[in-house]
């Protein structure tokens, strides 16, 4: 920031226009102000607040590859297991265990997945709003 020529250690002022131009865009898209008796603009929590949104937006979606990810690959298992019960009956046990197993993943990716869809909107409605 320049000095000011008579105070070397004295930033200088900002032109009051300018304040109120840059005050007057940021109501504009922010639509208040923190404390109308001072002036200060509440942009700083409005930008925290939809940054905290956009990552939970995005946890949420993460979750929600993953599940459906998870869920593809594991109906694959059970169908190929099932193919090879029909294929090889002898071995049917054991392609029951492999079915079971994949079916106990499913059931562990969806709590999985409600625990933080959960997670997330607490974490949302525990931030502040300005």
């Amino acid at each position: 920031m320049p000095q000011n020529e008579d105070t070397p250690n004295t930033p200088a002022t900002v032109n009051p226009q300018v304040l109120d131009a840059i005050k007057e865009a940021s109501f504009g898209a922010f639509g208040r102000f923190d404390n109308a008796s001072s002036g200060k603009l509440d942009v700083g929590v409005e930008i925290a607040r939809l940054k905290v949104a956009q990552a939970t937006s995005l946890a949420i979606q993460d979750a929600t590859d993953y599940q459906r990810n998870m869920m593809a690959i594991m109906t694959a298992v059970q169908s190929k297991a099932f193919t090879m019960m029909f294929t090889d009956p002898t071995q049917a046990t054991v392609y029951q265990t492999i079915s079971n197993q994949a079916l106990e993943v499913m059931t562990k990716t969806a709590a999985f997945y409600a625990n933080a869809c959960s997670n997330a909107g607490a974490a949302l409605e525990k931030y502040p709003s300005g």
